[in-house]
């Protein structure tokens, strides 16, 4: 968004400081104030390539010059001036038309102004920085680059927040089937969906061929008074039979013949208990 803002503000102001200059007609098929705005923009960017420092000094070098200059054309200026009286009318509409036009003026060349200073903003943004000053503040570091620069910004993020104590694990649960209550556990490998055998198994209702879910309790209402566990701790590769208590009392394990029956009865719908494919653990979390 800056540096849309900055390239929009940037053509404006390049375009309307030529309209200012008066500029107009056409140039190789291309109106003159587009062609000249185009070439500006490059101009500057191009300049900008040294950097912020190389920039500075070519900005203090055409200030200078600049003020040489203005200050030879006041002097040769000096002989030429005479007394004269001025007197403004003040019911004049010429005058106020003068006044209206000075005003417009003023504030072309304050636009034409800003979008100098937004081309600089926008390519100073994408320019790498001066590499003297980087090896000189930090000489273990070498940033080459915009996106080298938003690493760095992103380890330096990182870092601080893991120095800071965001929090404590106080207990860590895992749910077998999905929908049920679960487990608590003292540690647990990690996969890349999660806690291992983390609602690694479901329902499915056979009717509809959808999992069942808690998030629709009008047609699931009983769900949480059933708990699952794993009747040894999960490992990578093949994971343990499932206990399922259920509200009356009773246990079932998913590894039984007529699992499916129990929980269609218990449940008083046509249910399916089903697993999905184990994921490989990349790490083990385990709370002290």
């Amino acid at each position: 968004m800056l540096c849309a803002d900055d390239t929009v503000t940037a053509a404006l102001s390049c375009l309307d400081s030529f309209h200012y200059l008066g500029i107009s007609g056409e140039i190789l098929g291309m109106q003159a104030d587009l062609l000249c705005t185009l070439g500006a923009i490059a101009a500057i960017s191009a300049v900008n390539w040294f950097g912020p420092r190389g920039m500075g000094r070519i900005a203090l070098v055409v200030a200078l010059i600049t003020v040489v200059f203005t200050a030879i054309i006041a002097v040769c200026a000096i002989p030429s001036l005479h007394h004269t009286r001025v007197e403004l009318p003040v019911h004049d509409s010429s005058i106020a038309r003068a006044w209206s036009d000075a005003w417009i003026g003023f504030t072309e060349i304050v636009l034409a102004l800003s979008g100098v200073e937004a081309i600089a903003n926008m390519i100073g943004i994408m320019v790498s920085p001066v590499r003297v000053t980087v090896r000189r503040e930090h000489p273990d570091r070498h940033v080459c680059n915009p996106f080298s620069r938003l690493l760095k910004c992103r380890r330096v993020i990182l870092r601080r927040m893991s120095a800071k104590c965001m929090g404590t694990v106080a207990t860590v649960w895992i749910y077998p089937v999905k929908s049920m209550m679960g487990e608590e556990l003292n540690g647990s490998q990690v996969t890349t969906r999660g806690l291992l055998g983390d609602r690694a198994h479901a329902l499915v209702d056979q009717e509809t061929g959808k999992v069942v879910s808690a998030k629709n309790p009008n047609k699931w209402p009983e769900l949480f008074a059933y708990r699952a566990a794993y009747t040894k701790p999960p490992t990578e590769g093949a994971l343990p039979p499932v206990s399922i208590a259920l509200p009356d009392g009773r246990v079932l394990r998913s590894d039984a013949a007529d699992i499916n029956d129990q929980l269609s009865k218990s449940l008083a719908r046509s249910v399916m208990l089903k697993q999905s494919a184990t994921e490989k653990a990349f790490f083990r979390a385990v709370l002290a």
